[in-house]
């Protein structure tokens, strides 16, 4: 069976539940809501109506042998099929976000496009097989570089923040003076 937990609060606040939660009590005992299971090849659209149907808001996934592979919530199901949906829980970070003059904290799932036009920075010559600022900084260091690792790039430091074995999820970013900025500094001194 499945428990939520505003099925455990309520029966905790009406009295259900003889004295403490330590004692010998057994979930069997407060699981009052069936498992609804499907298979991993159902269909969205079909899994949907009979949801609805049956008034389930979550299903078990099962592979081929049984075993469980994953839940499924509604809101899962109306985002695959209407994209994303925001509520009162979720909270959206931005996906760059400037956190000190000439400083960003960037998710790496960023476009290397949309970054230049934030930074107003020119990245033409930013060329190669990648979309995202997490896929120019694996190409530029030829590989998945580890947390805390800098890298020097169009005129930036790429400070790598969090990363993972296959993929770099956040970037800090640094503008560095280019020579050229070096000597527009010193001209004015």
């Amino acid at each position: 069976g499945i428990l939520y937990a505003k099925d455990l609060f309520r029966m905790l606040k009406d009295g259900m539940l003889d004295g403490d939660l330590k004692d010998a009590q057994t979930l069997d005992r407060i699981i009052r809501r069936p498992v609804f299971f499907v298979s991993e090849t159902h269909k969205i659209g079909q899994l949907l109506r009979e949801m609805q149907a049956r008034r389930f808001h979550l299903a078990v996934v099962v592979d081929e042998f049984g075993g469980t592979s994953g839940i499924v919530t509604l809101e899962d199901i109306v985002e695959e099929i209407v994209g994303e949906i925001q509520d009162e829980h979720d909270t959206e970070e931005p996906m760059i976000r400037e956190i000190a003059d000439g400083r960003w904290w960037v998710d790496a799932r960023v476009s290397v496009y949309d970054l230049a036009e934030e930074l107003e920075a020119d990245f033409e010559d930013a060329v190669g097989d990648y979309d995202s600022v997490g896929g120019m900084v694996v190409e530029i260091a030829g590989r998945v570089p580890d947390e805390g690792e800098s890298i020097q790039a169009h005129g930036f430091e790429l400070i790598v923040r969090e990363a993972d074995e296959r993929h770099v999820r956040r970037v800090e970013i640094l503008r560095r003076p280019t020579p050229s900025d070096d000597e527009s500094v010193h001209a004015a001194e």
